[in-house]
């Protein structure tokens, strides 16, 4: 069964952003613990949804944050970087829209978009070889 974004859905999303935009405007009324839980409440929502809604966006969503594996004081900024790109990258709710990336084919570089059925379509491929 396939999870469709849906009225409720684009409510939370937009009321996690405006939670994430306060963080980012009263950053000195937050701990860093607070921050956390907001992270953590957004990213356990965004990961139970993938359980519906396999698209690459969404898996895309899941190792940009994967990548993070604890906050601390040295890290704080880069994880509320972090915190922001994942909310940028779902923030319009559209977890059917494709991505594109750089990868390589044939030893070259090569740009491609992945669609919703996992369709790859190159969109240029460089001229010189890796």
């Amino acid at each position: 069964m396939e999870h469709k974004h849906n009225n409720e859905h684009g409510k939370w999303i937009e009321k996690q952003n405006e939670i994430l935009k306060n963080i980012e405007d009263n950053r000195s009324q937050y701990t860093d613990k607070d921050i956390l839980k907001c992270f953590m409440d957004f990213y356990k929502t965004i990961h139970e949804m993938q359980k519906y809604n396999t698209s690459p966006m969404l898996e895309l969503f899941q190792i940009r944050a994967a990548g993070f594996e604890q906050i601390n004081k040295e890290n704080i900024d880069e994880f509320v970087t972090l915190y922001r790109s994942l909310m940028d990258l779902i923030g319009d709710g559209d977890f059917e829209k494709s991505i594109d990336y750089v990868t390589i084919i044939n030893n070259k570089q090569v740009h491609v978009s992945e669609g919703k059925d996992g369709k790859i379509s190159v969109l240029k491929e460089q001229d010189n070889r890796i």
